[in-house]
């Protein structure tokens, strides 16, 4: 909430001053501030009433100059309630998104592959580092299951799923299996897995295979691991690391290498994706507010993406806390509601 204490004026100060903070990246000084049109007030009044921001905890003093910079309170404040969002469609040629739209929604990728599309193109756009959680992946239903034997004790085995997506498994056996025997059992699979998922079809194979040895030990081998990975922890992408380079977050090298470490650490940056995974809309983190110290300098944009009407992964990008915000958050926005749409018209 806006600080009650705050008046028009102040509030109109804070916004100029932190959108200029974060057009420039050098602290904003009084005189500056008076000179811009909106604001019409004097050096004095200006220096006044950014003393009264400073002792809301909403500026603070810059070591290397006699201007402000805002602190995270402000920076909060200034996107939570000041922050005018710019229309995507400024973006839409620049960013050659119509390009994107198009080729996400051909229809011949699967979900992994359009995530990790969406995340490359989302850095180039914000030029920024982008990630993406791929948690709780929706189940396809399988199409067909077939073996390969390759040798006596060794088979392939091929899964093919409704989405078209292909997971290949080579299996060494404990004992020789008959050619036979291998094609009774892949006939038997075929009929419980039609129209299922591979945990649902697991499930019910389990319940067939208690008089079945063969059945089971081949059900086992081939789709017991496959389905246990599909319930592992979250996956994550990441994409665009280069733009940590960019100044903006650090002048200090050791610093920038430090949030790199910090962010090619998939476990760090998975604790804040995970903080907001039942959320709808736009989360943002700034500096502290990460939890994360290496962060602090930083900031992360994030949204939601669905298929089936659930929320089954997040989509974000990690710069400087000083981020062009008002471009960043449609972009972050427009993103995962194109992933959404291309994930549900793969279903």
């Amino acid at each position: 909430m806006t600080d009650a204490t705050l008046n028009h004026r102040a509030l109109q100060i804070l916004r100029v001053l932190v959108e200029q903070y974060l057009n420039q990246g050098q602290p904003v000084s009084s005189k500056c501030l008076a000179q811009v049109k909106s604001i019409a007030a004097s050096s004095a009044t200006v220096r006044n009433v950014m003393m009264t921001l400073e002792r809301s905890g909403l500026l603070t003093s810059a070591h290397t100059s006699a201007g402000r910079i805002p602190t995270v309170s402000g920076l909060r404040l200034f996107v939570d309630e000041l922050l005018t969002l710019k229309n995507f469609e400024d973006y839409r040629q620049e960013n050659r998104f119509n390009e994107f739209a198009k080729q996400v929604k051909q229809g011949y990728m699967s979900a992994s592959e359009l995530c990790e599309q969406a995340n490359n193109w989302l850095a180039n756009a914000s030029q920024l580092t982008s990630v993406v959680s791929i948690a709780d992946k929706p189940e396809v239903a399988v199409e067909k299951v077939e073996f390969v034997q390759l040798s006596d004790q060794r088979l392939m085995a091929i899964i093919v799923l409704k989405n078209g997506e292909i997971q290949n498994k080579i299996i060494d056996l404990t004992h020789s299996i008959k050619a036979s025997d291998v094609t009774r059992t892949a006939a038997l699979m075929n009929m419980v897995l039609a129209g299922k998922t591979l945990s649902q079809g697991y499930q019910s194979l389990q319940i067939l295979a208690r008089s079945d040895a063969q059945l089971k030990y081949l059900s086992d081998v081939a789709l017991g691991q496959q389905t246990e990975t599909d319930d592992k922890v979250t996956q994550l992408m990441v994409a665009g690391q280069n733009y940590l380079l960019n100044e903006s977050i650090s002048p200090e090298l050791s610093r920038v290498r430090a949030v790199f470490e910090a962010i090619s650490n998939k476990n760090l940056v998975m604790d804040i994706m995970q903080r907001c995974r039942d959320e709808n809309g736009i989360k943002i983190f700034i500096g502290e507010e990460t939890g994360i110290d290496l962060l602090s300098e930083c900031a992360l944009v994030s949204a939601p993406y669905q298929c089936d009407g659930k929320v089954i992964g997040r989509l974000a990008v990690i710069g400087p806390a000083r981020m062009d915000y008002r471009k960043v958050i449609p972009i972050v926005d427009m993103t995962s509601k194109l992933l959404t749409s291309a994930l549900n018209h793969t279903r």
